[in-house]
């Protein structure tokens, strides 16, 4: 089995021959910043998704540590890493049988494909995994989930086309508490972030999982494309407002050029990414990790 940083290698392909190689071919044996470096410095992390505060962040913490003594990549390197949450990666499963998993996003994410990925993923831990095919607006959606789950030998609970999604979520866990499960993944529809309407609904099902359950999910995750660029951000603050995100689950890390996002969104909102997508393979998920993640952007 291939290391977590080979993989971060691969994954990263694009991005490292993409916008961060111009990146690294500029700090490389360099010594000094001046004002001219640091305005191309910031014009090249904007361009790799990082984003206006956080591009100025990053590059204000690197000048701090070339003042202390460091070479110019490797400040680059400790304030890169630097600008990623300190808070635990490690998926939250409750003591409370079942742990529910809520997953939220826009169209279009491979949401439902995550879903599956992560209940394999748990699967493989030695989990008892009960999968709820709560995005019942598309009429392929249970069904999409449904072969998922068949793939991946877990147990789900669909319903057809249009019917509750909230009624749905409510029979899913009673079901996982009468069968013993040891975590209940709850997929939901796409929405647009934009839509009052459509937020208000995830909210819903929220209150309907607290109440019953007289809890908070154990996470509220959202899925996000790594290829949307800064219309992610956008996303988390939307979601985080309406819901409480307590994690995030990057996809497509591997088909875009850019990959700064990840540094823009845990600076700014302090949310963990907390598992990312490499590629259309039911086990290509994997915990994300800064350090191994930064070394193979520098490697």
């Amino acid at each position: 089995m291939s290391s977590i940083f080979e993989r971060y290698s691969r994954g990263l392909e694009k991005t490292k021959k993409g916008i961060f190689s111009a990146f690294l071919q500029k700090i490389k044996g360099r010594s000094l910043l001046d004002e001219a470096f640091l305005e191309e410095m910031e014009d090249i992390l904007l361009g790799a998704d990082l984003g206006v505060e956080t591009a100025e962040k990053v590059i204000r913490a690197a000048q701090e540590r070339v003042r202390e003594g460091l070479s110019v990549e490797k400040a680059f390197h400790q304030s890169l890493l630097g600008s990623l949450s300190l808070k635990e990666r490690e998926l939250s499963l409750s003591r409370q049988k079942p742990a529910v998993l809520l997953f939220v996003g826009v169209n279009g994410v491979g949401k439902t494909t995550t879903v599956a990925k992560v209940a394999s993923f748990l699967k493989e831990k030695g989990h008892k995994i009960l999968i709820a095919a709560g995005d019942t607006y598309r009429a392929a959606g249970s069904v999409q989930m449904e072969k998922w789950a068949e793939r991946i030998g877990a147990e789900v609970i669909a319903k057809g086309h249009g019917h509750d999604p909230a009624a749905l979520v409510y029979e899913a866990l009673d079901t996982a508490r009468s069968g013993d499960y040891d975590v209940l993944l709850i997929d939901t529809a796409g929405r647009m972030h934009t839509k009052k309407g459509l937020m208000d609904e995830i909210a819903k099902i929220k209150r309907i999982l607290i109440k019953k359950s007289g809890e908070e999910p154990a996470e509220t995750l959202l899925v996000v494309d790594a290829t949307s660029g800064q219309n992610v951000l956008q996303q988390v603050r939307e979601f985080h407002e309406a819901l409480g995100i307590t994690g995030l689950i990057l996809t497509k890390l591997d088909g875009s050029s850019k990959g700064g996002i990840v540094f823009s969104v845990e600076s700014l909102y302090n949310i963990p990414v907390k598992l990312v997508g490499m590629g259309e393979g039911v086990d290509q998920l994997d915990r994300f990790e800064p350090l191994p993640f930064v070394e193979a952007l520098f490697s």
